[in-house]
This record gives C-alpha cells, sequence and structure tokens, in this order.
C-alpha cells in the first residue's frame, strides 16, 4: 500500500512540476488527483493480479506429418502462382486481410488508401482469386475467404 500511495504522489508532484514549467495553472486539482489516483489504482491492480492457471487445456501436438505438410506446400506453390498473375496492388489487399488478418480499416492504414476502396477492391480481388482458383480445378474452396475479414 505504501509503494501505491508513494507511487501517486510522486506522479502528481511531477504533474503539478511539469504544468509550473509550461504556465499552465491547474484549474482543477481535484480532479487531477482523482484521474491520477485511479490510473494507479487500475495499474497497481493489473501489475499484481494472480497469474492464469489453466490445468484443463489440452495442447494439440506441435509435430505435422509429412503428407499434411507436402499438401500445404502445394497449395503455397498453387496460391503464388495464382498471385503472380495477379496485380499487385491486388495480392496485397488479400495478403493484408486473409494471411495478416487486419481489418479493413489497419488495411487501409498500411497501404494508405481510403477505407471504402479498400473493402471494394478486396472484394474485386477475392473474386478475381476465386476465379482464378475454379477455373484451374483447384479443391480449394472459392466461396470461402482464407480467413473472414474484420470490419
Amino acid at each position: 500500500m505504501k509503494d501505491l500511495i508513494q507511487k501517486v504522489w510522486t506522479t502528481v508532484s511531477f504533474e503539478v512540476v511539469k504544468r509550473e514549467k509550461r504556465g499552465e495553472p491547474i484549474r482543477n486539482p481535484e480532479a487531477l488527483i482523482v484521474t491520477i489516483v485511479g490510473h494507479e489504482v487500475s495499474n497497481h491492480k493489473r501489475l499484481r493480479r494472480p497469474p492464469i492457471v489453466v490445468e484443463t487445456l489440452e495442447i494439440a501436438s506441435t509435430e505435422r506429418d509429412p503428407e499434411g505438410m507436402a499438401e500445404i506446400y502445394e497449395r503455397q506453390g498453387k496460391l503464388l502462382e495464382h498471385f503472380k498473375a495477379m496485380k499487385q496492388d491486388e495480392v496485397e489487399l488479400i495478403v493484408c486481410v486473409d494471411v495478416y488478418e487486419l481489418t479493413y480499416a489497419e488495411t487501409a492504414l498500411a497501404l494508405r488508401r481510403p477505407l471504402s476502396t479498400v473493402a471494394k477492391q478486396y472484394q474485386r480481388a477475392r473474386a478475381i482469386l476465386d476465379a482464378r482458383i475454379r477455373a484451374a480445378g483447384e479443391s480449394a474452396a472459392p466461396s470461402e475467404p482464407l480467413s473472414t475479414p474484420r470490419r
């Protein structure tokens, strides 16, 4: 408890000194102290929370069978061939949304494109990829995305 009190007073003192140096008056000291106490108590509780122990969780074997790995590599190779035949920006969208599992908003930010454009372009790119997979007669289900995009 002493460490929490000391941390609160240190933080309040630091904030007061920082505002004095900038020439900012403290208009509502009670609100400042209540806010700092709330943050510090939350941090204090979070840091001292007991660890979560999961005893009933079964861990699946990390070893993969050779046939399964061969199939994965074969599908990856086919997917790379399809990507080579597509435009760079289409591939970027599919990789961001399906492989990295980014939301449309995160993808728009990463690729520096408008959000509505990303959503439309992704749907168009997936349709092109699905059509290529169907045309090649591959076993991948074209109607299912590589993953479900988070919006």
